[in-house]
């Protein structure tokens, strides 16, 4: 599992069906003709245009795309569930529950969030990495680490997608 940040959705311009195997249909102006083509494709066993293999292509099917106007333009940023929540403690966001717990989804004004990463850029300490390990015993259990530098990577990411949303007038959101 892993959490994305990114900046607020922009305003849906139109629709696509897509393939594993690079098929995709031309832009679908609404929802629910979207969603008739959808279905009409998993009826019959149609083909999207540029499907490299039609048999994978059948197995899995098509899926529904959302086009913003910002389509292709604006960063985002993934991380595990692990590392997503450390970045989120950084960060300070807890749940307020008295636990310390921290939510796994959400959303920060992109000037609240832009400062929030530059703390942590100004005081984190330097991220010297975590090696992986391997219990032993059943069930085998394999912790995969962390890199060094990962720490500060992570938040020149998380810097970038709050400086395109402070910029486009837009939130940040994660989940």
């Amino acid at each position: 599992m892993s959490i994305t940040f990114a900046p607020e959705m922009s305003e849906i311009v139109g629709y696509r069906l897509t393939d594993q195997m690079g098929g995709r249909s031309e832009r679908i102006g609404d929802y629910d003709s979207a969603i008739a083509a959808l279905e009409d494709m998993q009826r019959t066993g149609a083909l999207l245009p540029g499907c490299t293999d039609p048999e994978e292509a059948r197995i899995w099917g098509p899926q529904l795309e959302i086009e913003t106007a910002d389509s292709g333009e604006e960063p985002s940023a993934n991380f595990s569930n692990h590392n997503a929540v450390r970045l989120l403690e950084l960060l300070g966001f807890a749940s307020g529950n008295g636990d310390d717990a921290v939510e796994s989804s959400g959303e920060c004004p992109a000037e609240d969030f832009l400062g929030r990463v530059m703390v942590a850029q100004a005081i984190a300490p330097s991220d010297e990495g975590v090696p992986s390990y391997e219990m032993a015993g059943a069930p085998r259990w394999i912790e995969g680490g962390r890199r060094a530098g990962y720490t500060e990577s992570a938040l020149d990411s998380l810097r970038e997608v709050a400086e395109w949303a402070l910029k486009s007038e837009r939130t940040v959101c994660w989940g």
